[in-house]
């Protein structure tokens, strides 16, 4: 799912995957193609760490589990069990949905990287343009 940002212009919501805001035109100046294939994006479960700590991501305040089977409402997370990576997420109810589940971890870091990245642009964090 895209994380949606305000258009400067008209003020409608905007997809991260649209060009253009659809109501005036205006170019969307948060524009990503993929967000899972942002350069310099973290591979792995460490580097995924390693990049939250740098830019002092509240990963606990926004639902957040890295490396942690979490089965509590409103988590996002992944873990790692027998070489099968497991990326999840827990509605209010506390159901479960799993995006990915497999050997990659690349794949699941990926995965819940972006969705990492959209939960921050809703709260209005941009951990991708500090400057460390």
């Amino acid at each position: 799912m895209a994380f949606t940002a305000k258009c400067p212009f008209c003020g409608s919501a905007v997809s991260a995957y649209t060009r253009k805001c659809p109501e005036c035109g205006a170019v969307n100046e948060y524009y990503v193609e993929h967000r899972e294939s942002l350069p310099g994006a973290p591979e792995t479960l460490e580097e995924l760490r390693k990049y939250c700590a740098e830019r002092e991501v509240p990963l606990d305040r926004m639902g957040f589990r890295l490396g942690e089977d979490d089965r509590s409402p409103c988590r996002f997370g992944i873990f790692e069990e027998a070489g099968v990576f497991t990326v999840y997420g827990n509605d209010p109810a506390g159901r479960r949905y799993v995006p990915y589940q497999g050997p990659d971890e690349k794949a699941g870091v990926r995965k819940l990287f972006a969705k990492l990245l959209d939960e921050c642009h809703r709260l209005e964090l941009y951990p991708e343009n500090r400057q460390d």
